[in-house]
């Protein structure tokens, strides 16, 4: 596996030993050093803690076979609010280095994707806009500033706005989270949430809007 300046990187996050349950989000490399790599800071970005996190990150190359998936280990060794790129523009960055050598890797189909910028999903509660963190066939999870109170185990009714179509879903709270060591009365809270009540139609619309995400990130790999 061969890493350069420009190649893209899909950072995968949270993944459990079935690979069930992952949080995939795009990334492209600025520098590459003898151990160390830097790399763009994701959107939404990568929390500071805990500090040194191991993260996995895939590579999608061109074999004669076909296109190949492999993956590989890294931690994060520090963070750049401002990284100068050749062009004179600052971004935020992230300076890691491998710890594991390149392995097969296989995305599953209903993996969680972190919606990038004008994904066409939008969502709403009591058409208050959420931020959409991430989502799969089985739920999703927002973050907003403390507009509502929420408990675990509370079932609320969102509308998911998918390429323009509302679709109401009803979903269970299971966790409720704060970036960093954040006092939960500051700044952000996150909220995940599964699926209790979702029709047939919700639910294929939401799969086919995930398996085109995939594809437009597949896109950008190969096209790098």
């Amino acid at each position: 596996m061969i890493i350069r300046p420009g190649s893209t990187l899909i950072v995968v996050l949270e993944s459990n030993p079935a690979g069930e349950s992952i949080d995939l989000r795009p990334s492209t490399v600025f520098a590459v050093f003898e151990k160390k790599i830097i790399i763009s800071q994701t959107d939404p970005p990568i929390s500071r803690y805990p500090r040194k996190k191991i993260i996995t990150l895939s590579t999608l190359s061109r074999e004669r076979s076909g296109p190949v998936r492999n993956a590989f280990s890294a931690k994060i060794l520090e963070y750049f609010d401002e990284y100068r790129l050749a062009t004179g523009a600052k971004v935020p960055a992230l300076l890691i280095t491998p710890t594991s050598t390149s392995r097969p890797f296989n995305l599953r189909a209903g993996y969680r994707i972190s919606p990038p910028f004008n994904s066409g999903l939008e969502l709403t509660l009591s058409w208050y806009p959420l931020n959409l963190l991430n989502i799969s066939i089985g739920g999703l999870a927002f973050s907003h500033r403390y507009d509502f109170r929420f408990i675990i185990g509370m079932t609320i009714k969102l509308n998911l706005n998918i390429d323009g179509r509302d679709h109401g879903i009803e979903a269970t709270i299971k966790r409720i989270s704060y970036p960093g060591e954040q006092h939960q009365n500051q700044g952000l809270e996150f909220v995940s949430l599964e699926f209790s009540k979702l029709n047939a139609a919700t639910r294929q619309s939401i799969g086919r809007k995930i398996l085109d995400l995939q594809r437009d990130l597949r896109a950008k790999e190969l096209n790098r």
